[in-house]
């Protein structure tokens, strides 16, 4: 499958690490059944779940923990079956704004519950490349594309992750900036306004729900928010901006910085041991 024109989704590898090293992160494979469904999910930065996977992710959302999916696709003649990425859940399903996009093996609409994602990585990984992993939670069979949901043991995620993460850092995809979009912030959360910081820039699109702080179970629905757990680093921009910031102008950083301080001021000590435990 042809990802060229979607790798800006790539996110930095320090992101990435963060996420796929926390100990509170689950995974999932999940049957893509088709490359159009792919290309609805890279469209829509979202994803469908059965009844099945509904509770699931809602139940693992709202105890606060991470979920992290690989999206895969079985093989066909022409194509072997492959992974062609993996994303963090953001949102409970039937959040999403994204309503029945998606398709059935028999081209019918799925009318599965949706929910936001976030593509950490967008590569094609083929199947040879990883069926060695034994996952613990399948009576330690080999893991190969199969069924539409499928856990798989912190290991072989961590292992999994890494897979992807050598060939971003091995291509020229990595020296690119990835897409950074403006993190939309839930009433009631806090007081920072940030939409006109960003006015001027065309770059900033307000895509992305703010996350709640984590280790908090309670999700409002109505607020679109979840369980991101990322260290700050001890700079408070980032708990906006899970991203790299080195591209903004100086008068940019500084204003947001300003502006999330007070955020940053507010947060649990729990939060801010998060970079201890990542460096562990």
């Amino acid at each position: 499958m042809d990802l060229s024109q979607y790798l800006f989704k790539n996110v930095p590898h320090s992101t990435a690490r963060k996420i796929y090293r926390h100990k509170r992160t689950l995974f999932y494979i999940v049957n893509c059944f088709s490359e159009e469904n792919v290309v609805y999910a890279l469209k829509y930065d979202a994803w469908a779940t059965t009844s099945k996977g509904d509770t699931t992710f809602k139940r693992h959302l709202s105890a606060g923990l991470n979920v992290v999916v690989f999206f895969s696709l079985q093989g066909t003649q022409n194509s072997p079956s492959k992974l062609v990425g993996y994303a963090l859940i953001r949102s409970k399903p039937g959040v999403s704004k994204a309503k029945n996009v998606f398709k059935l093996p028999s081209g019918k609409t799925f009318r599965g519950r949706t929910f936001d994602i976030l593509w950490l990585r967008c590569f094609n990984v083929p199947e040879t490349e990883f069926s060695h992993l034994k996952n613990k939670l399948d009576e330690k069979k080999h893991i190969k594309v199969g069924p539409e949901i499928l856990e798989i043991d912190s290991l072989c995620g961590y292992k999994l992750c890494k897979i992807f993460e050598k060939k971003f850092l091995e291509s020229d995809t990595s020296a690119v900036n990835p897409q950074i979009s403006l993190l939309n912030i839930p009433s009631g959360t806090h007081d920072i306004n940030l939409k006109n910081i960003f006015a001027a820039n065309p770059r900033f699109h307000p895509l992305l729900p703010l996350p709640i702080l984590p280790g908090n179970p309670k999700v409002k629905s109505s607020s679109n928010a979840y369980s991101f757990d990322i260290a700050s680093e001890f700079n408070p921009a980032l708990l906006i901006f899970p991203v790299d910031l080195s591209n903004m102008s100086y008068d940019t950083y500084i204003s947001l910085y300003q502006r999330s301080n007070q955020y940053w001021l507010n947060t649990p000590d729990r939060f801010k041991e998060l970079s201890q435990d990542l460096e562990n």
